[in-house]
């Protein structure tokens, strides 16, 4: 089953990085990778006002940069420095295309994961496969992969965490861990969260 998980992810990663544009679609991006690049050079999460929207014509006296705190939950920030330091120390590497590339594997490890649990659940390496590819290619997961979002490594921390919840014994710690990950990521998985403790 690790094989096929691993040709599962390879594959879904060609398939994204293939159709990957590399371009920010909305300002939050441009954010979260500011305020990466920040927490890497400066040790906290700052965003520059003036690299993801419109220059503010009138800042106040007593704080006149156009520094302001990132609003973005702490730990997608903290995942994305050692991205950011690749790319800023590796010649041909941009960061913004770096970290997007980092979301489509990671994307692809979502649907790679949540197969291993459907193959648990019904001992079936058809449905295993048919679980990410549809996933992968026929849900929003796709155009996700393109971006610098947080749903990518939100989604896994919970498929993970729900995962090891299922399968009890030993694995709770990891359960809870895993889903205390994905609401140190975006804090809205919450919601999604207390609907899988419920399942259990």
């Amino acid at each position: 089953m690790r094989a096929l998980g691993a040709s599962l992810t390879l594959f879904l990663l060609a398939v994204y990085l293939l159709t990957m544009t590399s371009q920010p679609i909305v300002s939050d991006e441009t954010e979260y990778i500011d305020a990466a690049d920040s927490l890497l050079h400066f040790g906290q999460p700052v965003r520059d006002l003036t690299a993801w929207e419109f220059f503010p014509t009138r800042l106040p006296s007593d704080d006149p940069l156009p520094l302001r705190q990132s609003t973005v939950e702490p730990l997608y920030v903290w995942l994305s420095v050692p991205w950011v330091a690749l790319a800023e120390t590796t010649d041909g590497l941009g960061v913004a295309q770096t970290l997007m590339s980092v979301n489509a594997l990671v994307t692809a490890l979502v649907c790679a994961a949540l197969s291993g649990w459907a193959y648990d659940l019904t001992r079936s390496r058809f449905a295993a496969v048919m679980t990410a590819l549809t996933l992968g290619l026929l849900t929003g997961f796709w155009p996700y992969a393109h971006t610098f979002f947080r749903e990518p490594w939100a989604a896994l921390f919970s498929v993970l965490g729900g995962w090891a919840l299922w399968r009890g014994g030993k694995w709770w710690p990891l359960g809870v861990i895993g889903l205390v990950a994905a609401f140190a990521v975006k804090e809205a998985v919450i919601f999604g969260a207390l609907g899988l403790v419920w399942l259990m």
